[in-house]
């Protein structure tokens, strides 16, 4: 594969990234009751849907001044901050991006000059994962003083059943519902395969 090919494979995962970005962003704004909700049922929280809710949308520029966005921080009556992470496709670095994002978001909203207070992340895969891991780590190690594991929760999104998401209330994510077709979408257009996505949908 030349360089032109992984530049071009570069840029449809990146555009893919950005499509889903301001999917998830937009589902969350729609209406602040439904973010409470995914607040609870993301984290076992139990926040009156009243709450005062706080969306830290921002934006980072990397190395190269390129502008990355972060993924959604939600602040929660000016107090707890969530860090909501939506995953499309298996990535390496995104322990490490997750990292990253929280560091600049507890820099930015210091309670005390010599005090950093990380939102709490959890990870929402939007694909099917064979592996069905429980966490991202990411060991982090101070000289001296010992080492730390950041875990970060996975949230298999597409594994969980209509009776789960009811009783999570997992409303605003009804949408993403439509990305169990993918699969079901790439197979031969046979009479077979064709009932079995009417029976899908």
């Amino acid at each position: 594969m030349d360089d032109s090919q992984n530049i071009q494979g570069e840029r449809k995962i990146e555009k893919i990234h950005t499509i889903y970005d301001r999917a998830s962003k937009r589902c969350l704004s729609i209406s602040k009751p439904t973010t409470i909700m995914l607040i609870n049922g993301l984290y076992g929280a139990d926040y009156p849907l009243d709450s005062q809710v706080t969306y830290n949308w921002t934006e980072h520029h990397d190395d190269d001044l390129r502008k990355t966005l972060s993924d959604t921080i939600i602040t929660i009556n000016s107090v707890h901050s969530y860090h909501i992470e939506f995953q499309i496709y298996d990535d390496d670095k995104l322990v490490m991006r997750v990292f990253d994002y929280g560091y600049r978001h507890a820099v930015t909203t210091q309670p005390l000059p010599d005090v950093l207070e990380f939102p709490k992340p959890v990870i929402v895969y939007l694909y099917e994962d064979g592996h069905n891991p429980q966490y991202h780590k990411l060991l982090i190690r101070f000289p001296g003083q010992g080492e730390f594991t950041y875990k970060v929760p996975i949230v298999h999104y597409l594994k969980m059943d209509k009776e789960e998401l009811e009783r999570r209330k997992l409303i605003v994510l009804i949408p993403f519902q439509l990305l169990r077709l993918k699969k079901a979408m790439k197979k031969k257009r046979t009479q077979k395969n064709l009932e079995a996505l009417k029976t899908l949908i």
